[in-house]
């Protein structure tokens, strides 16, 4: 996917609102003839494996006509959401290894483990690490780190809250 399409594929999963499922759509209709064919959304979601982008079309197809009109788009796309949300933070990851390919990083990374997956915003803690590794001022990076992993640890304990709270209210 291109950046602008990631844009705006973030921008209808955070605010799903008709406007911007149709700015998506529209980014996604390569050929303007105002269906997505399944060539399309191959070409523009590269990044899906077979089985992803299978995934995908079949649920945003919802009339199973072989091609994605708006309405199926619309009526689909919260559906897709997390497996678009699953693609764009590898994407992320991918590009921040990339772009740093330090052991540094790496033992980051490794130390976060899954946990970098309940940061919603990956992309922009790998550009922060990259800018403070490169900066003069590395006791701002060890800092950083410091931060990310409470950040982390108060998620993972506001998980479990929530999940404890939903586990008494069944009872």
């Amino acid at each position: 996917m291109s950046q602008q399409i990631w844009t705006d594929c973030a921008m209808a999963i955070i605010n799903p609102s008709p406007e911007s499922i149709q700015q998506l759509f529209e980014a996604c209709d390569l050929n303007g003839s105002g269906f997505i064919e399944k060539s399309e959304l191959s070409s523009v979601c590269s990044e899906l494996s077979q089985d992803e982008l299978q995934k995908v079309f079949h649920e945003l197809d919802r009339d199973q006509d072989g091609r994605i009109s708006i309405t199926d788009f619309s009526e689909g796309f919260q559906s897709v959401s997390d497996t678009l949300l699953a693609v764009s933070r590898r994407r992320r990851r991918r590009m921040a290894n990339q772009h740093l390919n330090s052991e540094e990083f790496d033992e980051f990374i490794g130390k976060l483990a899954s946990d970098f997956e309940h940061l919603s915003c990956q992309e922009q803690v790998c550009e922060l690490y990259q800018q403070l590794h490169s900066s003069e001022t590395p006791q701002l990076l060890t800092q950083f780190e410091t931060i990310i992993f409470e950040v982390v640890k108060d998620i993972k304990q506001q998980n479990y809250e929530i999940e404890r709270l939903e586990s008494s209210l069944k009872r």
